[in-house]
């Protein structure tokens, strides 16, 4: 095949990569509403610097939001200017945009690196990878990050490889870095930890520290300290067992620095990594010195320590170390059931230190992939250290969320499309416990989906509800899914990845397009205030003070428009025994630990007109009776509950709607 045929038909290939993942992307981008509690405060920052805002401290509900530096607000920001307005489709704009950008640079990775095949497979397969799909359409910082990591991780992939020329190379990424970190701060060190970790599999078995053979058990024996910790949490054992798991975790670390720095320093040499740290560095430090002089020290002091210490402890979003073990087969979903092939697969490749060996040879011509002897296995190597770099980074602090191992996804698709290429060489075919260990799950989980799909009894009565509401039923629809996941998995052990990995993408993008609908009626409208908002949005003209006890702020604020005041008090928790209402105006003052509807009688009595959002689980206590009865009431019925101090005006989901009598 001539250069220029093999060009076309790569850029059509991509061309259908781009066009699938803009599919998934936009579907029903304007109809699922901004979601609590992160992407209405994303939204509202960039609205509030479109209108005129600062640029330089984002603002939501009408205070300073400076934990996530301004790179995503500026995006959505420049968004909303160019779409003439702001809705969900301006705000969600810069994680497509990024998501796109994140997946042309790992099908290009792929190509240069490997070959056109590995790169197009790659794409289709983070393009149709849940995580993917997911973040790629929400307003976020993830996504932006993630691209941007991305970029540096593939730029320092190239230059390491001397595919493209160092010094060059070093600095554009450089500049992606300094964007990473100026996206979201601190998790873009992650970078750094991957090429420690590139580094320490580098140096040769046979020059390892004997306690190199530790590292897993050490690893292993942190993450189950971390998870006992969480069952004994709030205890002395709780503080000392996480202790303990911090320090195995530092002793891993320190291993992987010592084999890093007695690796061979290979093309690092050649690359100014020093400099170009510094400059990514001075790109995001100019903006916390600019919050010193602004805000104070104080104020900046409190931040940092939230955003490091405060992960680290786990003070928000706690799980024990192992969590993104488990996670990531659900995240990367179907593609994860060749994940432990696809990782011992290199693993394997990469401890081959005979570079001349007959099954690491290129068998594709150099104008399609590097064509290059032992080229291969060093970048087997790094998209290792990509992905255990991403995932160890981040099972570290005790913070944890599924999103935050986005950037390793794009690892992840290059290597199972690696395994998959590989199936269909017989010079380079993985052995025959990888192969068993893609086939098994091949089978395996489909069954268990199909049998799942039977048995809906054992299922939340909310999910069965769900599946009523399907355009097609839900027992067929897995059926479809489990038979795409089990054929292309088989095409794959034939010998026919590219038809396998068409087949799986496209089935994921089916199954996607038809639950989405459902799902934002079912599932994601609940997790917005939007249609509350656009009832009451008329009748709040008026008002002089709208707030919120016990409810999220975020959607409120974003969808009135207006700044609404948080008025819960944690520490109004002590019920007034023995009564039954607490509407009884000749009960005695109130004070602030005495009755759960303290807060809200002392709104109400404000003389100027207030609209008050009350969440059930206060409003529940005011009425002294349990959830299940407030759930089994009519709207007539809750407007009927109204105190006799106020007004009933609306009720959604979890929240009642009241204001104050004239």
């Amino acid at each position: 095949m001539s250069a220029r045929k093999a060009a076309v038909l790569f850029f059509l290939a991509l061309a259908g990569v781009a066009a699938l993942y803009l599919v998934i992307a936009c579907a029903q981008v304007s109809a699922v509403p901004l979601l609590d509690p992160d992407e209405p405060r994303y939204a509202a920052c960039g609205r509030t610097m479109a209108r005129g805002g600062s640029l330089l401290v984002p603002e939501f509900n009408g205070q300073p939001r400076i934990n996530k530096p301004p790179l995503f607000y500026w995006l959505v920001a420049l968004s909303d200017k160019l779409a003439g307005e702001a809705t969900e489709t301006s705000a969600r704009a810069p994680s497509i945009v990024m998501g796109l950008a994140m997946l042309l640079a790992t099908v290009f990775l792929g190509r240069r690196v490997f070959g056109t095949r590995t790169g197009v497979l790659a794409g289709l397969i983070l393009a149709s990878t849940p995580l993917f799909i997911g973040l790629s359409r929400a307003c976020i910082t993830d996504m932006t990050l993630s691209a941007c990591m991305t970029a540096t991780l593939a730029l320092l992939m190239l230059a390491m490889l001397d595919l493209t020329p160092p010094r060059r190379t070093t600095w554009l990424a450089a500049l992606c870095f300094g964007l990473a970190l100026l996206a979201k701060a601190t998790p873009a060190f992650a970078v750094l930890l991957v090429l420690l970790v590139e580094r320490a599999l580098a140096l040769p078995p046979e020059e390892r520290p004997r306690a190199a053979r530790l590292l897993p058990w050490l690893f292993l024996a942190a993450c189950i300290l971390s998870g006992v910790a969480l069952h004994v949490a709030g205890t002395k054992a709780d503080t000392v067992l996480k202790a303990a798991s911090l320090v195995c975790v530092a002793a891993v670390l320190v291993l992987v620095i010592l084999m890093a720095v007695r690796a061979p320093r290979g093309a690092l040499a050649a690359m100014p990594w020093g400099w170009g740290l510094a400059a990514a560095v001075a790109m995001c430090l100019w903006w916390y010195g600019a919050l010193i002089v602004k805000l104070g020290w104080q104020e900046f002091f409190g931040l940092v320590s939230y955003e490091t210490v405060g992960r680290v402890t786990g003070e928000m979003h706690r799980e024990p170390m192992y969590y993104y073990l488990f996670h990531i087969l659900a995240l990367a979903f179907p593609w994860s059931v060749g994940l432990l092939g696809a990782v011992g697969t290199a693993w394997r490749a990469t401890q081959n230190s005979h570079p001349a060996r007959q099954d690491e040879l290129p068998t594709e011509t150099a104008e399609t992939g590097s064509g290059r002897p032992g080229t291969w296995r060093a970048a087997d190597r790094f998209l290792l250290a990509w992905l255990i770099g991403i995932v160890l980074f981040f099972s570290i602090p005790s913070a944890k969320l599924a999103t935050y191992i986005l950037p390793a996804m794009p690892a992840l698709a290059l290597l199972t499309a690696r395994l998959l290429v590989r199936m269909a060489d017989g010079k380079r075919a993985p052995g025959q416990l990888w192969r068993k260990l893609t086939l098994l799950p091949g089978v395996i989980v489909p069954v268990a989906l199909v049998v799942t799909s039977h048995n809906l009894a054992v299922l939340p009565t909310d999910f069965q509800s769900f599946t009523a509401t399907l355009p097609i039923p839900f027992q067929t629809l897995i059926l479809q899914f489990a038979l795409a996941v089990a054929g292309s998995w088989l095409l794959v052990h034939l010998g026919r990845p590219c038809a396998g990995t068409v087949i799986l993408s496209l089935s994921v993008v089916v199954l996607t397009l038809v639950l989405l609908p459902a799902a934002n009626k079912h599932y994601l409208m609940r997790r917005s205030t939007k249609p509350l908002c656009l009832r009451v949005t008329p009748l709040i003209a008026d008002c002089q003070r709208v707030a919120s006890v016990g409810a999220e702020v975020e959607s409120l604020s974003y969808y009135l428009d207006r700044t609404v005041a948080e008025c819960r008090r944690r520490h109004v928790v002590q019920r007034r025994a023995g009564s039954r209402t607490h509407f009884d105006h000749t009960l005695p003052p109130v004070t602030e630990d005495e009755s759960y509807d303290a807060v809200v009688r002392e709104e109400m009595a404000a003389p100027e007109k207030v609209l008050l959002f009350v969440h059930k689980r206060y409003y529940t206590r005011m009425l002294d009776i349990n959830n299940a009865e407030f759930d089994a009431m009519t709207r007539e019925d809750i407007a009927r509950t109204a105190p006799p101090y106020a007004r009933f005006v609306d009720a959604y989901n979890d929240l009642v709607v009241i204001h104050n009598r004239p």
